[in-house]
């Protein structure tokens, strides 16, 4: 345990020696499965995620303006299948963290890095399709390519830096979790950092979802709402092809979140200390987590079309036409 002493942190947790003991004492049978299945999670997050920014880049009628947002989101989840996944793999094979100290700081900053960075683009989603189906009349001044590009980049740079904040500020570090195979902050308790995580989980998680949660909630409220049919059908605006794509949205929003859910769960309660739940309980919320960087192109070619029809050319190695 050389080499993983400096990333392998027990103190935040009285039973987090338990946990790793029982990582290193797995049987083989049971190693395969954890490792496998994690592999095969990141496998399709990779290549799926790259099949959609092929898509994007090879079709320029995909490059409308909310597909920006989907751009976003899945470049956020091809990175979190290079940077974030594959080492977690590693650590369920070697049965503890296989890397030095710089790969797990580089993990645990990825993984909150890409969560904020998605959490947001789903947010700025959910206001362009609000903007779009309810406020029509506005779309066209705020929506341009240039300041939606704009919109992306900040919120990259916003998750960027409030990940490297904990660095900047040297009040906490990432540890290797055994139970999650993920490095996450160490809480230190010191004002400082209760004020900077506070103020950090309360804009970057309630916050977004709030939004999402709200602005969709106005969006398929006015979908069925009969006046709005009826401006619909005069052409004021918003056509059914809007609502299509409001509806993909929306679901790539709920998947997302019911994915992250049970991870939302389960590291309030690695924070708070007050409960131990099993290994088992924390790898699945890790597997819940990397699921919600692969489910995404399922959704796209499902209920978009496009996408759909771009991604059977890729494979079957069809030209641009």
């Amino acid at each position: 345990m050389e080499k993983s002493s400096n990333a392998t942190n027990t103190s935040f947790s009285p039973k987090l020696h338990d946990i790793l003991l029982e990582l290193q004492s797995r049987s083989m049978w049971l190693i395969v499965v954890e490792s496998v299945l994690l592999l095969l999670i990141n496998f399709v997050a990779f290549f799926g995620n790259l099949l959609v920014c092929l898509a994007f880049y090879r079709n320029p009628r995909l490059r409308i303006t909310p597909n920006y947002y989907i751009i976003s989101l899945a470049i956020s989840d091809l990175l979190t299948s290079v940077f974030c996944l594959p080492y977690s793999a590693g650590a369920l094979i070697a049965g503890k963290w296989p890397f030095d100290n710089l790969i797990c700081q580089l993990q645990g900053y990825s993984v909150f890095a890409f969560s904020i960075a998605s959490l947001h683009t789903m947010a700025l989603t959910a206001c362009n399709r609000y903007i779009r189906v309810i406020k029509f009349h506005l779309y066209p001044n705020l929506y341009t390519s240039k300041l939606t590009i704009l919109s992306v980049l900040l919120i990259w740079a916003w998750a960027l830096l409030c990940s490297a904040l904990p660095f900047i500020l040297k009040i906490s570090t990432f540890a290797f979790h055994p139970g999650t195979v993920i490095c996450y902050s160490s809480p230190s308790f010191t004002p400082a950092f209760i004020i900077l995580f506070t103020t950090t989980l309360t804009i970057n998680i309630p916050v977004p979802m709030a939004a999402v949660i709200i602005l969709y909630h106005k969006v398929f409220r006015a979908v069925r709402h009969r006046r709005f049919r009826v401006s619909t059908e005069r052409g004021h605006g918003t056509s059914l092809e809007d609502i299509r794509l409001a509806k993909l949205l929306f679901t790539v929003s709920l998947g997302f979140c019911l994915c992250w859910g049970p991870v939302m769960i389960v590291e309030c309660i690695r924070f708070v200390g007050l409960w131990a739940v099993p290994r088992q309980v924390y790898l699945t919320s890790t597997y819940f987590g990397a699921a919600s960087s692969a489910i995404n192109v399922f959704i796209y070619g499902v209920m978009n079309r496009a996408f759909r029809n771009e991604f059977i050319k890729i494979l079957c190695f069809k030209k641009v036409n």
